[in-house]
Protein backbone atom coordinates (compact mmCIF):
# COMPACT_ATOMS: atom_id res chain seq x y z
CA UNK A 1 0.00 0.00 0.00
CA UNK A 2 1.06 3.52 -1.14
CA UNK A 3 0.23 6.13 1.11
CA UNK A 4 2.19 10.31 1.50
CA UNK A 5 4.45 11.07 3.72
CA UNK A 6 2.30 10.58 7.48
CA UNK A 7 3.86 9.89 10.35
CA UNK A 8 3.59 7.09 12.72
CA UNK A 9 4.24 7.19 16.44
CA UNK A 10 5.16 3.77 18.35
CA UNK A 11 3.40 3.55 21.38
CA UNK A 12 5.61 1.83 23.78
CA UNK A 13 3.79 -0.45 26.49
CA UNK A 14 3.43 0.67 29.77
CA UNK A 15 1.61 -0.88 32.93
CA UNK A 16 -0.28 1.06 35.60
CA UNK A 17 2.08 -0.08 38.78
CA UNK A 18 1.26 2.23 41.93
CA UNK A 19 -0.07 5.37 40.52
CA UNK A 20 3.29 5.67 38.10
CA UNK A 21 4.00 4.52 34.49
CA UNK A 22 6.46 1.64 34.27
CA UNK A 23 7.68 0.66 30.75
CA UNK A 24 7.34 -2.93 30.31
CA UNK A 25 11.20 -4.22 30.28
CA UNK A 26 10.70 -5.69 26.46
CA UNK A 27 11.87 -8.93 27.87
CA UNK A 28 15.12 -7.58 28.48
CA UNK A 29 16.57 -11.28 29.89
CA UNK A 30 16.20 -12.73 27.24
CA UNK A 31 17.45 -9.82 25.14
CA UNK A 32 20.62 -9.82 27.48
CA UNK A 33 21.30 -13.79 26.74
CA UNK A 34 21.99 -11.70 22.78
CA UNK A 35 22.48 -15.82 21.24
CA UNK A 36 18.81 -15.81 20.24
CA UNK A 37 18.79 -12.41 17.45
CA UNK A 38 18.47 -13.18 14.13
CA UNK A 39 21.90 -13.50 12.11
CA UNK A 40 21.30 -10.53 10.03
CA UNK A 41 21.73 -8.33 12.75
CA UNK A 42 25.44 -7.04 13.69
CA UNK A 43 26.22 -7.84 16.73
CA UNK A 44 28.13 -4.94 17.63
CA UNK A 45 25.56 -2.35 17.47
CA UNK A 46 22.91 -4.52 19.16
CA UNK A 47 25.64 -5.19 22.20
CA UNK A 48 26.13 -1.47 22.46
CA UNK A 49 22.14 -0.92 22.89
CA UNK A 50 22.02 -3.23 25.48
CA UNK A 51 24.79 -2.11 27.46
CA UNK A 52 23.19 1.40 27.05
CA UNK A 53 19.41 0.95 27.67
CA UNK A 54 17.52 1.27 31.16
CA UNK A 55 19.04 -1.91 32.62
CA UNK A 56 22.42 -1.91 30.94
CA UNK A 57 25.47 -1.88 32.39
CA UNK A 58 26.61 1.85 30.87
CA UNK A 59 27.19 4.50 33.34
CA UNK A 60 25.95 6.70 30.43
CA UNK A 61 21.79 6.55 30.05
CA UNK A 62 21.59 8.06 26.50
CA UNK A 63 18.09 8.52 26.72
CA UNK A 64 17.48 10.84 29.47
CA UNK A 65 20.54 12.73 29.29
CA UNK A 66 18.56 16.35 28.21
CA UNK A 67 16.78 16.19 31.34
CA UNK A 68 18.15 14.43 34.13
CA UNK A 69 22.07 14.53 35.27
CA UNK A 70 22.85 11.32 33.93
CA UNK A 71 26.48 12.09 35.45
CA UNK A 72 24.98 11.19 38.91
CA UNK A 73 22.51 7.92 37.53
CA UNK A 74 25.51 5.35 36.78
CA UNK A 75 23.88 2.16 36.75
CA UNK A 76 20.33 0.64 36.42
CA UNK A 77 19.45 0.78 40.55
CA UNK A 78 20.82 4.45 40.33
CA UNK A 79 18.38 5.11 37.34
CA UNK A 80 15.45 3.47 39.09
CA UNK A 81 15.90 5.10 41.90
CA UNK A 82 15.62 8.34 40.40
CA UNK A 83 12.75 7.19 37.80
CA UNK A 84 10.50 6.17 41.23
CA UNK A 85 11.62 9.13 43.45
CA UNK A 86 8.58 10.89 44.31
CA UNK A 87 10.28 14.40 43.71
CA UNK A 88 10.69 13.48 40.07
CA UNK A 89 6.83 12.85 39.29
CA UNK A 90 6.88 16.35 36.91
CA UNK A 91 8.93 14.58 34.68
CA UNK A 92 6.90 11.76 33.91
CA UNK A 93 6.13 13.07 30.39
CA UNK A 94 10.06 13.02 29.82
CA UNK A 95 10.08 9.39 31.10
CA UNK A 96 7.45 8.40 28.95
CA UNK A 97 9.30 10.05 26.03
CA UNK A 98 12.58 8.47 26.01
CA UNK A 99 11.16 4.87 27.29
CA UNK A 100 9.43 4.74 23.81
CA UNK A 101 12.13 6.11 22.28
CA UNK A 102 14.52 3.14 24.20
CA UNK A 103 11.73 0.81 22.70
CA UNK A 104 11.55 2.34 19.42
CA UNK A 105 15.25 1.97 19.42
CA UNK A 106 14.69 -2.61 19.62
CA UNK A 107 12.08 -2.72 17.63
CA UNK A 108 14.27 -0.73 14.92
CA UNK A 109 17.03 -4.09 14.98
CA UNK A 110 14.42 -6.24 15.46
CA UNK A 111 11.97 -4.96 12.43
CA UNK A 112 14.92 -3.41 10.07
CA UNK A 113 13.95 -3.88 6.66
CA UNK A 114 15.88 -3.91 4.14
CA UNK A 115 16.81 -2.87 -0.08
CA UNK A 116 18.76 -3.07 -2.58
CA UNK A 117 18.03 -1.73 -5.83
CA UNK A 118 19.43 -3.05 -9.25
CA UNK A 119 19.47 -0.37 -11.89
CA UNK A 120 18.93 -2.12 -15.66
CA UNK A 121 18.25 1.17 -17.63
CA UNK A 122 18.66 1.59 -21.21
CA UNK A 123 19.02 4.40 -23.40
CA UNK A 124 18.37 3.57 -26.84
CA UNK A 125 19.89 4.93 -29.74
CA UNK A 126 17.17 6.54 -31.05
CA UNK A 127 14.25 7.44 -28.24
CA UNK A 128 13.86 9.12 -25.18
CA UNK A 129 15.59 6.78 -22.12
CA UNK A 130 13.78 4.62 -19.41
CA UNK A 131 14.72 4.52 -15.67
CA UNK A 132 14.19 0.91 -15.23
CA UNK A 133 14.74 -0.41 -11.55
CA UNK A 134 14.45 -3.62 -10.02
CA UNK A 135 14.07 -3.24 -6.21
CA UNK A 136 14.87 -6.23 -3.65
CA UNK A 137 13.29 -6.04 0.01
CA UNK A 138 13.81 -7.68 2.63
CA UNK A 139 10.28 -7.68 5.15
CA UNK A 140 11.03 -9.04 8.88
CA UNK A 141 7.66 -10.82 10.19
CA UNK A 142 6.00 -9.88 7.05
CA UNK A 143 2.26 -10.69 6.97
CA UNK A 144 0.27 -10.78 4.26
CA UNK A 145 -3.06 -8.60 4.41
CA UNK A 146 -1.49 -7.11 7.83
CA UNK A 147 2.25 -5.90 6.90
CA UNK A 148 2.01 -2.43 4.92
CA UNK A 149 4.78 -0.86 3.09
CA UNK A 150 4.13 3.16 2.60
CA UNK A 151 6.28 5.14 0.17
CA UNK A 152 6.65 7.96 -2.27
CA UNK A 153 8.77 8.09 -5.28
CA UNK A 154 10.68 11.73 -6.07
CA UNK A 155 12.32 12.41 -9.53
CA UNK A 156 15.67 13.33 -9.03
CA UNK A 157 15.63 16.65 -9.44
CA UNK A 158 12.62 17.27 -6.65
CA UNK A 159 14.77 14.46 -4.03
CA UNK A 160 17.57 17.48 -4.11
CA UNK A 161 15.87 20.48 -3.24
CA UNK A 162 17.62 22.86 -0.68
CA UNK A 163 16.62 21.26 3.07
CA UNK A 164 14.33 24.19 4.42
CA UNK A 165 12.24 23.48 0.81
CA UNK A 166 9.31 20.77 0.68
CA UNK A 167 9.19 19.49 -2.45
CA UNK A 168 5.91 17.32 -3.46
CA UNK A 169 6.57 13.61 -4.77
CA UNK A 170 5.62 12.69 -8.65
CA UNK A 171 2.23 11.75 -8.69
CA UNK A 172 2.93 9.69 -12.12
CA UNK A 173 6.34 8.09 -10.39
CA UNK A 174 4.51 7.03 -6.73
CA UNK A 175 1.90 5.67 -9.10
CA UNK A 176 4.09 3.30 -11.16
CA UNK A 177 5.89 2.21 -7.78
CA UNK A 178 2.31 1.19 -6.56
CA UNK A 179 1.31 -0.83 -9.18
CA UNK A 180 4.37 -2.64 -9.69
CA UNK A 181 4.45 -3.36 -5.73
CA UNK A 182 1.05 -4.55 -5.91
CA UNK A 183 1.54 -6.90 -8.79
CA UNK A 184 5.00 -8.12 -7.01
CA UNK A 185 2.75 -8.67 -3.51
CA UNK A 186 -0.09 -10.76 -5.75
CA UNK A 187 2.90 -13.14 -7.33
CA UNK A 188 4.35 -13.66 -2.89
CA UNK A 189 4.37 -17.56 -2.43
CA UNK A 190 5.60 -19.57 0.15
CA UNK A 191 9.10 -19.92 -1.25
CA UNK A 192 9.67 -16.06 -0.70
CA UNK A 193 9.57 -16.50 2.76
CA UNK A 194 12.75 -16.58 4.02
CA UNK A 195 14.50 -16.99 7.78
CA UNK A 196 15.13 -12.97 7.86
CA UNK A 197 11.59 -12.07 6.44
CA UNK A 198 9.66 -11.93 2.83
CA UNK A 199 12.13 -11.28 0.06
CA UNK A 200 10.06 -9.02 -2.19
CA UNK A 201 11.61 -8.44 -5.77
CA UNK A 202 9.28 -5.40 -7.42
CA UNK A 203 10.46 -3.98 -11.04
CA UNK A 204 9.48 -1.14 -11.92
CA UNK A 205 10.01 1.32 -15.34
CA UNK A 206 9.99 5.18 -14.92
CA UNK A 207 10.60 8.28 -17.26
CA UNK A 208 13.36 9.66 -15.70
CA UNK A 209 15.85 8.71 -12.51
CA UNK A 210 14.03 8.83 -8.99
CA UNK A 211 15.00 8.28 -5.72
CA UNK A 212 12.15 6.40 -3.07
CA UNK A 213 11.13 7.12 0.49
CA UNK A 214 9.59 4.24 2.42
CA UNK A 215 8.73 2.99 5.52
CA UNK A 216 7.82 -0.43 6.47
CA UNK A 217 4.89 -1.08 8.85
CA UNK A 218 5.04 -5.15 10.33
CA UNK A 219 1.74 -4.33 12.03
CA UNK A 220 -0.45 -1.66 12.69
CA UNK A 221 0.93 0.96 14.68
CA UNK A 222 4.71 0.07 14.29
CA UNK A 223 7.03 1.79 11.87
CA UNK A 224 10.23 0.94 11.17
CA UNK A 225 13.06 2.44 10.99
CA UNK A 226 12.05 5.76 13.46
CA UNK A 227 15.25 7.21 15.10
CA UNK A 228 14.74 10.31 17.24
CA UNK A 229 18.81 9.59 19.26
CA UNK A 230 21.72 11.04 18.01
CA UNK A 231 24.59 10.09 19.76
CA UNK A 232 23.88 10.38 23.40
CA UNK A 233 20.88 12.88 23.24
CA UNK A 234 17.29 12.73 22.23
CA UNK A 235 16.27 15.15 19.36
CA UNK A 236 13.66 17.44 18.59
CA UNK A 237 13.64 15.82 14.83
CA UNK A 238 12.32 12.54 14.30
CA UNK A 239 13.36 10.54 10.96
CA UNK A 240 11.54 7.92 9.76
CA UNK A 241 12.15 5.52 7.10
CA UNK A 242 14.50 4.92 4.34
CA UNK A 243 15.79 6.68 1.42
CA UNK A 244 16.55 3.81 -1.08
CA UNK A 245 18.44 1.51 0.55
CA UNK A 246 19.41 3.96 3.35
CA UNK A 247 18.03 5.73 6.41
CA UNK A 248 16.16 8.62 5.51
CA UNK A 249 18.65 11.40 6.39
CA UNK A 250 16.19 14.44 5.18
CA UNK A 251 14.46 16.98 6.64
CA UNK A 252 11.90 17.28 4.29
CA UNK A 253 11.58 13.16 3.59
CA UNK A 254 9.67 12.19 6.86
Amino acid sequence: MIAGASIYFILAAFSIVSGGIVPIALAFTTLIAGTLISDHYTKQPFENLLYSCFWGTSEIYPFWDAFADSASLTNANDRKDYYLDDKNRGLSRYFETAFRIESQEFLNYFYMPKLSIIDRSITPYNGPSKTMLTYTFILPDFKMNVSELFGSVYTNQESSYPIMATPKPNDAATQAFSSALTKALERVTNEDFKKDGLHLTVDVEFEQPVTLFWRYQPSDGMVVPQRALSGNSIVGTKYIGMKDDRPNDTAWGR
